[in-house]
Formats: C-alpha cells, sequence, structure tokens
C-alpha cells in the first residue's frame, strides 16, 4: 500500500513540476521576456523532481527542507527496498546550464555539515541503530527548461 501511495504521490510532483516550468515557457514565448526563476523557485522544482525521483522507486519522504542547527537537509528518505530500512539524505543541486557542474559546488565543507545535521536528526528523533547513506542529486534544466537532466551520487555512509 505504501508503495502505491509513493508512486501517486511521485506522478503529483512530477506533473506539478513539468507544468509549472511548461507555464512559465509559455508565458516567456507570449510575452517575449526573458524567463528567469529564482533561485529559490529553481531549487524548489529541482527538489520535487527529486523527490518523485526517489518515490518511483520505492523511497518513502521523511522529511523535505528540514532546518536543523548544523545545516538544512534538502530531503530524508526511507529505503523500503532494504533491510533493516535504512536513512538516505538527499542533498539537491540544480543549474540551468549544462556547464554549470553544480555538483562542482558541492564541497568538502558541505559535506561535513550535513554529516552533522544527519547525526542531529536521529538524535532529535530518537532512532537507534540507523544506517545512513548521503546521496547527492543534480538537476540541471537545459536549453529549453522543460525537460531536466538528473543525475545521482552517492558522496558517502553515516553509522550511528
Amino acid at each position: 500500500m505504501l508503495i502505491v501511495w509513493n508512486l501517486m504521490c511521485g506522478q503529483y510532483l512530477g506533473v506539478l513540476a513539468f507544468v509549472s516550468r511548461l507555464l512559465g515557457y509559455l508565458l516567456y514565448i507570449t510575452k517575449q521576456e526573458p524567463y528567469r526563476l529564482t533561485s529559490d523557485q529553481l531549487g524548489q522544482q529541482a527538489e520535487w523532481l527529486a523527490a518523485r525521483f526517489f518515490m518511483r522507486r520505492g523511497y518513502s519522504v521523511l522529511a523535505h527542507r528540514e532546518r536543523l542547527q548544523s545545516a538544512e537537509i534538502d530531503l530524508i528518505l526511507v529505503d523500503h527496498r532494504v533491510y533493516p530500512e535504512q536513512l538516505m539524505v538527499v542533498e539537491v543541486k540544480a543549474s540551468r546550464w549544462k556547464t554549470g557542474l553544480p555538483h562542482r559546488r558541492f564541497t568538502k565543507v558541505k559535506k561535513q555539515r550535513i554529516e552533522l545535521a544527519a547525526r542531529e536528526f536521529v538524535r532529535r528523533h530518537r532512532l537507534n541503530n540507523v544506517f545512513i547513506r548521503l546521496e547527492l542529486v543534480t538537476v540541471i534544466w537545459g536549453k529549453s527548461g522543460v525537460f531536466p537532466a538528473l543525475t545521482r551520487f552517492c558522496i558517502g555512509r553515516v553509522a550511528m
């Protein structure tokens, strides 16, 4: 039942992100004005697409844009495909251009802050013996801005 729910939510998020980008692009064509999303809007749509990507693969979204003292975690997911279930902390980076290489903006310092935030999340919610995977997802919108390319990188593990 949970997998069906994830699939339905993933479809909804994907359609929502696609329609909002398509409407913005159509408005750009009709008005002949440059169409630009703010960096926050671009990041939020990239997070929606990343959440949809993982939900369609059997993960559940536990938290979205979780603000902690160490850092903000974009997505916290539960991997139901393995036993015992694992948490996956996902950092999402977005770019408008292929040459932007958003994965290069993920520095060693940022990784350390995400690890601290993951540990803080586990302590705050009193989760015991949890295995945490850290992943980076990059979303590149491309020239048209309608069909993004999503790439996933494993960046580490945190044992609790």
